[in-house]
């Protein structure tokens, strides 16, 4: 009796590799995907940190709060920081959710 058990469960944990091998075997192509994009997106983020200071500078700021509304509308300096920050978010949108997409779906199709 315990030996028939014992062959429905090895049955059921062969059942379940059969279907986690192709996931098993794309791990290294997913870990370089995700040291390749990270470290990319970290290098954006660290220039982009570097403009927002600069711009912060030259209009005599040294941080941005919530009740900076006038500052951001009313300067080029608070304007150029929105854009930069409208672009960044649309770059990482398009860059890492893109890559997830096109990433799953060669995993799928092998």
């Amino acid at each position: 009796m315990a030996e028939r058990r014992f062959f429905e469960v090895m049955e059921k944990v062969s059942q379940i590799d059969n279907r986690l091998r192709h996931y098993i075997q794309a791990m290294p192509g997913i870990f370089n995907y995700q040291i390749v994009t990270k470290a990319l997106l970290a290098v954006w983020l660290f220039l982009f940190g570097k403009i927002f200071q600069v711009l912060l500078k030259s209009s005599g700021r040294v941080a941005i709060t919530s009740g900076d509304f006038k500052f951001l509308f009313a300067t080029w300096q608070g304007w150029l920081i929105l854009l930069l920050g409208i672009v960044s978010l649309f770059i990482y949108v398009a860059f890492d959710l893109n890559t997830k997409v096109v990433l799953s779906r060669d995993l799928l199709t092998g």
